[in-house]
């Protein structure tokens, strides 16, 4: 997503929080919430060793970018935590 600027924030042990803002203007597009995943099937197979997306607020982001879709940011957000080696040029 070459149009938004991401900042990651450690909240605390094991829960990060992305916020998006536009590289024209730096206009804050939204936010979402990660937490550490599951190691088990306990409960729900969630995944295994992976930050999993469990809150977004970004209703702005899809009223400036209506091409954009739920998916790609979430994939977006996700190569971001992983190391950023997913291709996301269509994003």
């Amino acid at each position: 997503m070459d149009f938004i600027t991401p900042v990651i924030v450690e909240l605390e042990n094991n829960r990060i929080r992305i916020d998006l803002y536009s590289k024209e203007g730096g206009t804050f597009l939204g936010m979402l919430y990660y937490e550490r995943a599951k190691n088990g099937f306990l409960r729900k197979p969630i995944g295994l060793k992976k930050m999993a997306c469990v809150d977004a607020k970004i209703e702005t982001l899809f009223n400036l970018f209506p091409q954009v879709e739920p998916k790609d940011v979430l994939d977006y957000c996700q190569s971001l935590l992983s190391g950023g080696d997913k291709d996301t040029t269509n994003i």
